[in-house]
């Protein structure tokens, strides 16, 4: 079906030959409330600027179903706010890794004061950051082409514009990956300083492994990856979400009302 064609956005129901103001003849929702006029756009969508990212970014954590329910079924705007979701993610992601690992070059930065060595602690941070938003943005690409194809499978008209809205303002749960699994590296910190918990207690498990695991080492690998895992969660939350309130969503700009809309306006 034409990605133009008005739609009930609550029962898909083909509204072509519907009043504006009548409502549809499947499960009586309101005619006006399913066409492209009466989504309001996000703050980003009317204006993209740092204050409006932010407060786009603050309504889809805390009222999806209103923002996805509100975006105006565009491409455009999309790409940029997508970059800026993901470049966030990548630095927030990479922030606690960079110097801490092996094939790391700021591994041997110690003195953030020697302008050589900061540089090398920039450039490092810099480029661990750009390669996660680059893997992040892979899996949205693949979350896109997913929810393009089981919207497909179920029946609903999911069109391009509306997935890619969906996937880019969903991305700031990838920025929460960054977020929670900080936040889980500061636990060990607190129990070491304030529960006096001994954090070199090992467990042997050998003969079964050869190797042995020390507290400290469980804290930092379990609850980090607890917290990508959540950030992952959070973001196929937020699709999911996305594409039940745009599976019916008519693509701007609207080409103009069908006859029977047209003589309802007048």
């Amino acid at each position: 079906m034409d990605e133009t064609t008005p739609l009930c956005e609550s029962c898909g129901y083909d509204l072509s030959a519907s009043a504006r103001h009548g409502s549809c003849p499947e499960c009586g929702a309101p005619v006006a409330s399913s066409l492209p006029g009466a989504r309001i756009e996000s703050p980003w969508q009317q204006r993209r600027s740092l204050f409006s990212w932010g407060l786009t970014n603050l309504g889809t954590l805390f009222r999806p179903t209103h923002r996805f329910r509100t975006l105006r079924i565009s491409a455009a705007g999309a790409a940029p706010l997508l970059a800026a979701n993901l470049l966030l993610a990548g630095a927030l992601i990479a922030d606690p890794w960079v110097g801490a690992t092996t094939i790391d070059p700021a591994r041997a930065v110690r003195d953030l004061s020697n302008p050589r060595e900061l540089a090398l602690y920039a450039a490092a941070w810099l480029a661990w950051s750009l390669l996660v938003a680059l893997i992040l943005l892979a899996l949205t690409i693949v979350e896109y082409l997913g929810v393009r194809f089981f919207a497909a499978r179920k029946g609903w008209r999911l069109t391009r514009a509306a997935a890619l809205q969906v996937c880019a303002h969903a991305s700031i749960g990838w920025a929460l990956c960054g977020v929670l699994a900080i936040a889980a590296m500061v636990v060990p910190q607190i129990l070491i300083r304030y529960f006096h918990l001994a954090l070199d207690q090992r467990w042997d498990l050998r003969p079964t492994f050869a190797y042995t695991l020390d507290l400290q080492t469980i804290l930092l690998v379990v609850l980090p990856s607890t917290g990508y895992l959540a950030g992952l969660i959070a973001f196929e939350w937020l699709v999911f979400r996305g594409v039940r309130a745009c599976r019916f969503a008519t693509l701007e700009p609207f080409p103009g009302p069908t006859p029977s809309l047209a003589a309802a306006a007048r």
